[in-house]
């Protein structure tokens, strides 16, 4: 379950990238690993790439959960990257989760490049 987190301070974005098999409690560990980190901001836009996950359960309450937990409730824009299928669509879900908690802009998308020229536009 390799999981990358950096922080780009200059462009003021934060890269999760997620492969392999993602649960609750991994998604959990990112968010703690990127607020642990002392170049976090949580005005800072955010990037997690899950192309490369190859399985995932969360149920809907835990994507409830994570959406409340998720600690960038100031950022600006979210952008989440996802293949087609239950990835995509469970992006999709905590996406509408997340919306109900903060402001500012999240979107689903099926690139990297896409999403990271959504960000810096």
């Amino acid at each position: 379950m390799p999981i990358a987190v950096s922080i780009d301070t200059q462009r003021r974005i934060i890269i999760a990238t997620l492969e392999g098999f993602i649960d609750f409690k991994t998604i959990v560990d990112v968010s703690n690993r990127i607020m642990s980190d002392p170049a976090f901001d949580p005005s800072f836009h955010c990037l997690v790439d899950g192309t490369a996950i190859t399985d995932i359960r969360v149920t809907i309450d835990e994507l409830r959960e994570l959406a409340v937990l998720f600690p960038f409730k100031s950022i600006t824009k979210e952008a989440l990257v996802a293949s087609r299928g239950l990835a995509y669509g469970i992006a999709r879900q905590f996406g509408a989760f997340r919306e109900v908690v903060k402001s500012g802009e999240i979107q689903v998308f099926s690139s990297r490049d896409e999403a990271m020229t959504w960000l810096q536009a």
